[in-house]
């Protein structure tokens, strides 16, 4: 959120959950859609695109930075959806810009150590490969999976 505030990163928010946001999760996260965008990318009354949406919209963002003169580094966020197969097709568009996936464990969210991480990328990202992907130590596999 500080972030989004202060213009240091962009925040676009993939949930399972963006059908409650304006109404429930925006006000008590005191979060403004015109900071913190909630990103529309499954129906949830047909489940169309609940298993492939999320990869879909980034790899959207990473089409769209390729074709901008000074393309941003992107950062993900997910628990489900940030596997080695998902790594594997964001490197095939050859991103003009580093991207950063972060799988925090669902358990607990992001670690201190994920953080850092991320605050290092978003200071400078040329150090990092076109796609990274960090994994939490204690990341179990779930039943509740619904993503790749």
């Amino acid at each position: 959120h500080e972030l989004a505030l202060s213009g240091s990163a962009e925040l676009n928010w993939l949930t399972t959950w963006q059908p409650y946001c304006s109404r429930v999760l925006d006000p008590m996260l005191g979060w403004d859609p015109g900071v913190e965008r909630t990103v529309i990318w499954y129906d949830p009354v047909t489940n169309e695109r609940r298993l492939t949406g999320k990869l879909a919209e980034i790899m959207s963002r990473v089409r769209f930075e390729r074709r901008q003169e000074e393309p941003l580094p992107i950062v993900w966020i997910d628990d489900e959806e940030c596997y080695s197969t998902s790594k594997t097709q964001i490197e095939s568009l050859e991103p003009a810009a580093p991207v950063l996936m972060v799988r925090p464990d669902e358990r607990i969210g992001i670690s201190r150590r994920q953080w850092r991480l991320i605050c290092d990328f978003l200071d400078d990202s040329s150090g990092f490969p076109s796609v990274s992907l960090d994994e939490e130590g204690t990341v179990r596999d779930h039943a509740a999976h619904v993503g790749l």
